[in-house]
């Protein structure tokens, strides 16, 4: 039997275009990894964030920055109290505002189902300078203020799914 001789130079060439399709899948594998985390985050945060007029969860949305050294991914609320419900918040230094219209007056509304415009009213400037003397509700023990943590649950959510979401994403780019 004949031995096939393969020149060197053929074989090199072979090999590094084997190496650089390797590295554009492993690349595609990265991005993957990067979208579906924060897709799963993005619904995971939707759900445990708190609603009353459902303006903070159609808030929450995402943005994606690909790149050969890393690919990154951010899902974020877009209102500007959505921090005071992640973290809450101590007394105020402003007092919340509670004339007609306004995000408490239209809560009040809703929460305690009243249709008196000047009653609501009385209502919201008293929610008002609750929050301002006292700040947001505590824990009973008084001494800290109790956060929602919706970004952090769907965080902690997210960390043990990510190898399950890693793997699925090698396995789609390796695949086309």
């Amino acid at each position: 039997m004949k031995r096939l001789r393969v020149p060197p130079e053929y074989l090199e060439r072979t090999l590094s275009e084997v190496f650089q399709e390797i590295e554009g899948r492993a690349n595609l594998a990265k991005d993957y990894t990067a979208m579906e985390c924060a897709d799963f985050t993005l619904r995971r945060m939707r759900t445990h964030a708190p609603v009353v007029f459902g303006t903070l969860r159609r808030s929450i949305g995402e943005q994606f920055s690909f790149g050969k050294p890393v690919s990154h991914a951010s899902v974020f609320p877009r209102v500007k109290y959505a921090p005071v419900l992640e973290w809450g918040v101590g007394p105020h230094v402003l007092r919340p505002p509670y004339r007609p219209g306004s995000g408490l007056w239209r809560w009040v509304r809703r929460k305690f189902r009243i249709r008196v415009p000047a009653r609501i009213t009385r209502v919201a400037k008293a929610v008002s300078e609750g929050i301002w003397e006292r700040g947001t509700p505590k824990d009973p023990s008084g001494k800290q203020v109790v956060p929602k943590r919706f970004a952090w649950k769907a965080y902690q959510d997210l960390l043990g799914r990510i190898p399950q979401i890693a793997i699925r994403a090698v396995r789609r780019a390796f695949r086309e």
